[in-house]
């Protein structure tokens, strides 16, 4: 299995390097290892050295620089064109988005995000023809670097995203992003069947509508918990409101810690044998997989009340296991394990 190319993937919403450049020191006592950040409209050379003196100064702080592109209007710049219906297919937007792409990589840029596909296959968007999109980008892309990451976003309203997250159709793009919602039966049934095949996705986590929006904690850390072992980056939405969510033990950003720490130790280790348990309980979503020698299981409650379960019915070594991480704090394993509303534990057994 891959080894994951990046663990935990932190979005800024801006264009102003210099804005990034102040953050450095933030960013390293973050528990990320890499930043999103927009390219900006205006590619002149000052912004272009800056751009490459700022990924350079990632890499010396063990930090990945991903840029997001949008190859429309990057082509529609460098051409000198402002025509509303420009479209991809023709040779001369690809040439010039490809000649970029190279410029860019070969000054050291390894990592894209390439954002929504529907505007690079406006006018064709069916499931083959995104995926011919992705195969041309990428070639392109990883022509003088086979190492580049890539990122897209696909609408599930215009193609078959399960055959194309099951690893299935040979997308070419590392990861893919999506919204997790494992509340939602058919979300969990698609993060099973993206691990077992090796699909590509990069989960999406934290976006937060409004100031106002009060997120508990514990539903939130839940989520990160059943994420914890997947073999699948963390992309951070609206980053700051988000790691700030206070808990009976500490803040998301503290919580995210730990998360990273677990995916960086298991990161590069052989991953197998996924099972979802407990599947009549609707209640509850719970799981077991091995990764390397280390057998690990998964258990959340999904819901707001609290749920006794009798483990030994489903694991019959049970008490061999010892905690990993719990989003309520430390805990046991017994027989019968009362689990606290949203509650998200996984235990290890070496």
């Amino acid at each position: 299995m891959r080894k994951i190319q990046a663990l935990l993937i932190l979005e800024e919403d801006t264009k102003q390097l210099n804005k990034i450049y102040e953050k450095i020191d933030l960013y390293k006592n973050m528990p990320i290892d890499t930043v999103k950040i927009r390219l900006a409209s205006n590619l002149n050379e000052k912004y272009l050295e800056d751009l490459f003196s700022l990924n350079k100064k990632f890499a010396s702080d063990n930090l990945l620089l991903m840029i997001e592109v949008n190859l429309i209007e990057v082509s529609k710049n460098l051409l000198g064109v402002n025509y509303k219906n420009e479209s991809f297919d023709e040779p001369k937007m690809q040439k010039a988005s490809f000649s970029f792409l190279n410029f860019l990589v070969k000054r050291g840029i390894r990592a894209f995000d390439f954002g929504e596909m529907d505007y690079l296959v406006k006018n064709n968007t069916n499931d083959k023809k995104i995926i011919e999109t992705s195969r041309l980008i990428n070639k392109n892309l990883r022509s003088l670097n086979k190492e580049v990451l890539s990122l897209c976003d696909l609408s599930d309203k215009k193609l078959n995203l399960y055959e194309i997250l099951t690893g299935d159709s040979d997308f070419d793009f590392s990861y893919i992003n999506r919204p997790i919602n494992i509340f939602d039966e058919k979300s969990r049934d698609l993060l099973k069947n993206t691990y077992k095949n090796d699909g590509s996705i990069s989960y999406k986590i934290g976006r937060i509508k409004n100031r106002q929006d009060n997120r508990s904690f514990i539903k939130e850390s839940l989520i990160l918990t059943s994420l914890a072992l997947i073999d699948s980056p963390l992309y951070i939405e609206d980053t700051y409101p988000y790691l700030d969510i206070e808990g009976p033990i500490g803040s998301i950003k503290e919580y995210l810690g730990k998360i990273y720490d677990i995916k960086d130790k298991f990161s590069t280790l052989p991953r197998k044998e996924f099972y979802e348990i407990i599947k009549k309980d609707k209640d509850i979503y719970s799981y077991s997989l091995k990764i390397g020698n280390n057998k690990f299981l998964f258990i959340g409650n999904l819901t707001q009340k609290e749920i006794l379960v009798n483990i030994s019915m489903y694991v019959s070594n049970y008490s061999e296991y010892k905690l990993l991480l719990g989003n309520y704090g430390k805990r046991t394993i017994v027989k019968n394990l009362l689990l606290r509303s949203y509650e998200g534990l996984i235990f290890v057994r070496k």
